[in-house]
């Protein structure tokens, strides 16, 4: 092809045909430019078409991710109520509307929250890899309101771990032969007589008052998750199908 187009041009050379040459020349320039554009264009699409590929696989991934956050979230808000009954029910006592064997589980005061969403930890940077925009807001309003809940579960831990179990084996409220279940939950871990008998005292109650107030945010940000979580999941699910 090279050839032909050097030969064309040596012959109107020869021939004196300037005009013609020089009309010529720029043609050739303009096909190679053409050339060269259409070689980027389908270079650049060549890129797209890999950073959509590797956009699907990598939501995919975080479909799994969001699923499984799913399930950790329902297990929070399932393990909140429990807990949150039993403070209501130690209220319900301390108004002497019910009875010390109304309570319930009180092994469960002392009960911290292990789980945590695993979906911003294994792609910390998964809003900047999104190449739509409205899915990646999607992502970062889901990823706020993880942030917030971590905070208020951090927030939790502490006074049940900082506060509530010191505060029950300074004052020896614990039976050293307690048992263990096949499920690995505590069972006759509190003595049920001793507490009563400290629940009467009132630093044991604002204890257990904040540590009421942390549960409750915490399953309210929980709760948050739960719809962040959905509408998520049917935002990358949507963007993965068109």
């Amino acid at each position: 092809m090279l050839k032909f187009f050097r030969k064309i041009r040596q012959n109107l050379l020869a021939e004196g045909k300037t005009g013609k040459y020089l009309k010529y020349a720029i043609g050739e320039i303009v096909l190679v430019m053409v050339g060269i554009l259409l070689a980027l264009q389908v270079n650049n699409w060549n890129d797209k078409q890999k950073l959509i590929s590797h956009e699907r696989e990598l939501l995919e991934n975080v479909l799994e991710n969001i699923k499984t956050d799913s399930i950790s979230i329902d297990s929070v808000i399932s393990a909140s109520n429990k807990i949150l009954e039993v403070h209501q029910n130690l209220i319900n006592l301390n108004k002497k509307q019910i009875s010390e064997n109304e309570v319930g589980n009180i092994d469960l005061i002392r009960k911290s929250e292990p789980n945590q969403l695993i979906t911003p930890i294994n792609n910390p940077n998964l809003p900047n890899q999104m190449l739509d925009q409205n899915l990646k807001k999607v992502i970062l309003d889901y990823y706020l309101t993880i942030a917030w809940f971590e905070k208020s579960r951090t927030d939790n831990n502490y006074i049940i771990e900082q506060y509530i179990r010191p505060i029950l084996a300074e004052k020896e409220l614990l039976n050293f032969d307690f048992q263990l279940t096949e499920l690995g939950e505590f069972n006759n871990l509190i003595n049920k007589h001793k507490f009563f008998e400290a629940f009467k005292e009132e630093d044991i109650k604002q204890y257990l008052f904040e540590s009421r107030l942390k549960l409750h945010v915490m399953k309210l940000f929980a709760q948050r998750i739960a719809q962040k979580n959905n509408e998520t999941k049917e935002a990358i699910q949507k963007y993965i199908n068109k």
